[in-house]
């Protein structure tokens, strides 16, 4: 009987002990096997710790007139007809034609989010972009410039592109997505310009070369 007794009070005293040594072993405040797994799955995913900016940078020759371009580019109230997940665009404010603020909105599947656009207008060399005080993104910066290109009809398109977004998720999207956006949003301005002016002045040279070969074969005989 005093064997049972004291084997019955010694019990908790062992359990007790045991859970002494884990709690020895893994330490003070260390978080357990679970939250570890938690943060390395978070940590696995790059763009979601920090803040990450993306830049691009881009140099082209497009087969229409600086002024054409530039027209496409400072239509801000029509982007929602054109520019890739923008789901809405108004003008606030119009300063003649070297100032605007416009409130776009973007959505992607689940996500829609809106923000406001202060644009910069250098008729018909330049438009600058910024988004300040943003709850989508931490900053977005994009600078277009527009240069007479080496046939009539053509220009050099420099163009420039530096954000961050605020959100992990968002910018773990980005870092997945990035290169398929630019490709997308740069067709789409070049699509505006061909329903709104036609055929490129590439194209053209390009239907006008053989012509003209067979005119200096013909001279030639």
């Amino acid at each position: 009987m005093h064997t049972l007794s004291y084997a019955a009070r010694a019990q908790p005293l062992m359990k007790q002990s045991a859970h002494a040594e884990v709690h020895t072993a893994a330490g003070p405040g260390t978080p357990c096997l679970c939250q570890q797994q938690r943060r390395g799955f978070v940590n696995f995913l790059p763009g979601l710790n920090g803040d990450v900016s993306k830049h691009y940078q881009e140099r082209r020759l497009i087969g229409y007139s600086p002024e054409q371009l530039f027209t496409v580019v400072a239509d801000v109230e029509h982007y929602h007809e054109f520019v890739p997940w923008c789901q809405r665009s108004e003008v606030l404010v119009r300063r003649d034609m070297e100032y605007i603020e416009a409130e776009l909105e973007v959505g992607f599947k689940l996500f829609v989010e809106r923000y406001t656009s202060q644009v910069h207008l250098e008729p018909p060399k330049k438009v600058v972009s910024h988004v300040y005080d943003s709850t989508l993104f931490d900053h977005l910066d994009s600078t277009w410039r527009f240069d007479s290109g080496p046939l009539p009809g053509s220009c050099w398109l420099d163009f420039s592109v530096d954000f961050a977004f605020k959100s992990p998720l968002y910018r773990h999207i980005a870092l997945v997505f990035f290169d398929e956006v630019v490709k997308r949003m740069m067709c789409a301005f070049e699509g505006r310009c061909k329903v709104l002016y036609g055929p490129t002045a590439l194209d053209r040279a390009r239907k006008q070369q053989p012509a003209a070969a067979a005119r200096d074969k013909l001279r030639a005989v």
